[in-house]
């Protein structure tokens, strides 16, 4: 178990979602790793390549992060560099040549980035309610999983097209609906996933109620940001 972030309004709360967490983990008989993770609550932390500012309410790719997505954005032309090399020499290409698709999403990320942005940060809060947004879900921009209840799918496939938000959708199948084809259509890939014996609806208050139809499959939306 790793990776999460608990947010907290004051130190006082921080403290004791600390003092929750510590619980959780000594009922579950689990040990913390006292070398990874900030046991110490701080008002600017670093999670998942990401710096979180709260004392000015952003989010920031950390300088060693950009730094790596502008390294891996030349292998492309490195590669095309040999290929052309081999060519033009008439010589037997003994390397393999791989244009790793990793490599052309990071570099289009980072000409978005660049385009977008006049400094590096996103913000954490909206300013609004977040309860009143009809999303049931808390989510942000990079590669977050969106897993609402079926019944929102309409409002979430609008708001991703109109706002030109990413993320990774999870729904059923039925490409008769009108929301299966506008996520189709701005999504970068489709999954479709294995065919599960159980399914599983989000409900009520972030609980999930089995709907034990075995014949039913479910699909992954992979959806990029868009400016």
């Amino acid at each position: 178990m790793d990776d999460f972030l608990l947010m907290a309004s004051s130190e006082e709360e921080a403290y004791e979602l600390r003092r929750r967490v510590e619980r959780v983990l000594n009922r579950l008989g689990l040990k913390r790793n006292v070398e990874k993770g900030q046991w110490v609550p701080l008002q600017v932390v670093e999670h998942l390549r990401l710096e979180v500012d709260f004392k000015e309410g952003v989010f920031r790719v950390t300088q060693a992060q950009l730094e790596k997505i502008t390294s891996k954005a030349t292998d492309p032309l490195l590669y095309l560099r040999e290929l052309y090399f081999v060519l033009t020499k008439k010589r037997s290409l003994g390397a393999k040549v791989k244009l790793m698709r990793y490599s052309f999403g990071n570099l289009e990320w980072w000409k978005r980035l660049q385009a977008q942005c006049k400094w590096n940060g996103r913000r954490i809060w909206s300013g609004g309610i977040l309860t009143a947004t009809g999303w049931r879900t808390l989510t942000c921009d990079w590669s977050n999983w969106i897993n609402p209840p079926w019944g929102l799918l309409d409002e979430v496939a609008h708001k991703l097209r109109e706002e030109g938000a990413g993320g990774t959708v999870e729904a059923p199948y039925w490409s008769s609906q009108s929301w299966f084809r506008e996520l189709e259509e701005i999504a970068e890939e489709v999954v479709m996933l294995a065919r599960r014996r159980n399914l599983f609806v989000p409900s009520r208050l972030g609980g999930s109620e089995l709907l034990g139809a075995s014949s039913w499959d479910a699909v992954m939306f992979l959806i990029p940001m868009r400016p």
